[in-house]
């Protein structure tokens, strides 16, 4: 079996993912947890200072690091759901 590429790929195959957890709202954390070596990142939007600018910088700067790019959401926000996902937030297929 081939390692799988995408997050919902992991996922499936039940491989476990490590993510790092970012409540600062600066990009520049995000990159060095997926610098760092975790595959992926969560940016908490619930209870972390992240707002929808600083979780689509934070996302930009997790692809320069590499890792799979995941957001913690506010209770009932599934408005900020939809934008993070066209800002690239990754989800299983389940969730889609």
């Amino acid at each position: 079996m081939t390692d799988p590429k995408t997050l919902a790929d992991k996922l499936r195959s039940g491989q476990p993912v490590i993510t790092g957890w970012s409540m600062l709202a600066a990009p520049i954390v995000a990159e060095l947890f997926a610098r760092s070596g975790y595959e992926a990142v969560t940016l908490d939007l619930q209870h972390g200072m992240h707002d929808f600018k600083s979780a689509s910088d934070g996302f930009a700067a997790l692809v320069l690091g590499g890792a799979h790019r995941i957001a913690r959401i506010p209770v009932g926000g599934n408005a900020t759901a939809s934008r993070l996902a066209d800002m690239g937030a990754e989800m299983p297929d389940w969730l889609q």
